[in-house]
């Protein structure tokens, strides 16, 4: 592209001023790649784990906040961007929780998570007293037709995290009808009728890394997930090119 700027007629030059004088100023710099942000096992761990023991400062003010919501102004989604550290674990936080194990245990695209649904889900025992979660997804494939797998969320703190988001779905009328994911209440152990949208979806990682008091929130997306679930896939024993699929 710059030789042929360099030798098109100065009438072509004329037309694409910035772009010659900006691909004519390109110097090549030596800089260390920087380093896609991802998460790790731990931090996947300790999110799981986060906000379940409610402290009684919290308790008083998550009571402020249900008296106040009314107040509230709530975006797209039915939510609030604002985050307060109150030490409870809402409905807000617990959607957010079952999201990203999903996505990493899944290996999924943010739009394959938020399409997921809620009759798909089921308990599984791994013969030893541990009870997991069995999910059925479509993956969409850009060649060839969408294919149907499962994956499982194991016993533990993963699967106990992922639980307590599914039981509020359950107790939530119609909450189990349609999409997985439903919109949550601040500093209340509530989830509205409302599906948890895309734009929510995309803010997740960032919300994740703020709250986990990652240096740079804004540089996780949702293919830090995809890294996370190849991270775990290789530690379990797959193949290069099996881990290459979650990429």
């Amino acid at each position: 592209v710059i030789l042929l700027l360099n030798h098109t007629p100065n009438t072509q030059q004329h037309r694409f001023p910035r772009l010659t004088k900006k691909l004519k100023g390109f110097e090549s710099v030596d800089e260390p790649a920087k380093q896609a942000a991802t998460f790790t096992v731990e931090d996947v761990r300790d999110l799981a784990v986060k906000w379940t023991e409610a402290k009684k400062a919290g308790k008083a003010k998550a009571d402020d906040i249900n008296h106040s919501s009314s107040a509230s102004t709530d975006s797209d989604d039915g939510e609030t961007d604002e985050e307060t550290d109150d030490g409870i674990e809402c409905g807000y936080r617990l959607v957010r929780k079952a999201f990203v194990l999903v996505s990493v245990f899944g290996g999924l695209r943010t739009a394959e998570a938020v399409d997921l649904d809620a009759k798909d889900v089921k308990g599984v025992h791994d013969g030893v007293g541990g009870v997991g979660w069995e999910i059925e997804v479509v993956r969409k494939k850009q060649k060839g037709l969408p294919q149907r797998t499962r994956f499982r969320i194991p016993p533990g703190v993963f699967a106990d995290a992922f639980g307590r988001y599914y039981t509020l779905l359950r107790n939530t009328p119609g909450g189990t009808e349609g999409r997985l994911f439903k919109c949550g209440a601040k500093g209340e152990a509530r989830l509205r009728n409302q599906n948890f949208g895309i734009n929510e979806a995309y803010k997740t990682p960032r919300w994740m890394a703020g709250v986990l008091g990652k240096d740079n929130p804004d540089d996780h997306t949702g293919h830090a997930f995809r890294r996370t679930a190849a991270s775990l896939a290789a530690e379990g024993g797959a193949t290069v090119q099996e881990c290459s699929m979650l990429l």
